[in-house]
């Protein structure tokens, strides 16, 4: 007869089963997860990365806006978003993606911030102010205005003729400073389904020899 076929006998499916589930059950999953060529850890780099590329949330919600300077929020530096990864943790089953910064929580999760040894938090909102290390290297006056729950510390310049006296905000003094929470890690379908497909090939690949 032309052509080709399998034969299948049913009675030897139960132990084929079993072979199957024993070699799932025993199966080491650390290459897919970080090894080489693309991986799981890859995808989930990838992905957050563009969340920051995005100002959203893995799952599509826009990062509330800055109020202190102009631009993306989590990128004045580019620190927080190139850290993704430097903590990296990889079992036989799982895997753990993250950041090893100390103020990546604050951002992931959002905080609220009061004074330890202060009266009040000066934030610092100049290159001139961040570059300082803080407020008392700098000869700043303090001005706050009546009734207000801010105040701000500034840099008067004195001037001549057409140069008209100028004056600077380098910090601004408040009781506590509300960090929102902008999620950056975390999981979505798309990744999901990106992470699905290289565990399931991998085990293809694993069983095909059974």
């Amino acid at each position: 007869m032309p052509g080709a076929g399998l034969t299948i006998d049913i009675a030897q499916l139960p132990a084929w089963l079993n072979t199957v589930q024993r070699a799932l059950g025993s199966m080491i999953f650390t290459e897919v997860l970080s090894g080489s060529g693309k991986t799981v850890s890859q995808v989930v780099i990838s992905f957050t990365k563009r969340n920051f590329s995005r100002s959203a949330s893995p799952d599509g919600a826009a990062w509330t806006p800055l109020k202190m300077r102009q631009g993306k929020p989590l990128w004045d530096k580019g620190l927080l978003v190139g850290s993704i990864g430097s903590v990296m943790e990889t079992g036989e089953t799982t895997l753990t993606v993250g950041t090893n910064l100390d103020y990546a929580a604050t951002h992931q999760y959002g905080a609220v911030i009061t004074p330890k040894n202060a009266r009040a938090l000066a934030i610092p909102i100049t290159p001139q102010a961040k570059r300082s290390g803080g407020p008392r290297s700098m000869n700043l006056k303090l001005v706050w205005p009546k009734g207000r729950s801010s105040g701000y510390l500034v840099e008067e310049r004195a001037g001549k003729g057409r140069f008209r006296a100028r004056t600077n905000i380098h910090f601004i003094l408040t009781s506590k400073a509300v960090i929102p929470a902008r999620p950056f890690l975390g999981w979505n379908a798309e990744m999901a389904d990106d992470a699905s497909a290289l565990v399931g090939d991998y085990v293809m690949g694993k069983l095909e020899g059974l």
